[in-house]
């Protein structure tokens, strides 16, 4: 098997683009203590390492936020960070031309860009509804949450609303809804 790796851009998405101003001398050492040097990015890491900095950067950069809250912030961070590369803009332009719908439909494309192992199918239920199922969230599912959440506002999706869904580690589900 594989290892799971998140790609560079992943990573330059978390700490750089989507930390900006945040990233502190002190938050990019407690990255660079799971190995990771924001100074020289690797094309990948493993997924285990990022999401440890992840764990780590998250009191300094929330405190005494609730730690789902925290790592679904940090999610919509990363999102924002992706939307100010040249790519993630471009991405964006595209997704809001096509609607929101295709743009969940094309999810899959959208975050295996990122990783090397993560797979998700989008099911369209009743209205503007669907289920995304992530067949791995690494551990950190309100970090997708969060992504996908800042996805749909970046998209302009009206009344965007992402809910947890069935989950069965290390697969994930959410519930996506939004306004016509």
């Amino acid at each position: 098997m594989k290892e799971h790796l998140w790609y560079g851009q992943v990573v330059e998405a978390i700490f750089i683009k989507g930390l900006g101003p945040r990233l502190t001398p002190q938050v990019a050492a407690l990255v660079k203590q799971e190995g990771i040097n924001l100074d020289k990015l690797l094309p990948g890491y493993p997924v285990g390492q990022v999401v440890k900095a992840c764990h780590r950067v998250l009191p300094a950069l929330f405190p005494g936020m609730p730690m789902r809250d925290a790592m679904a912030e940090l999610g919509a961070l990363s999102t924002r960070g992706y939307n100010e590369t040249l790519v993630g803009r471009a991405a964006i332009a595209f997704l809001k031309l096509i609607g929101t719908r295709r743009a969940l439909e094309s999810l899959n494309k959208t975050l295996s860009a990122g990783n090397n192992y993560l797979q998700t199918q989008f099911t369209a239920l009743s209205g503007n509804q669907a289920r995304i199922h992530l067949s791995d969230a690494s551990g950190v599912p309100d970090f997708y949450r969060g992504l996908i959440e800042e996805g749909g506002r970046l998209l302009g999706a009206k009344g965007f609303k992402v809910d947890n869904g069935a989950a069965t580690a290390p697969a994930h589900e959410f519930l996506i809804s939004w306004d016509a």
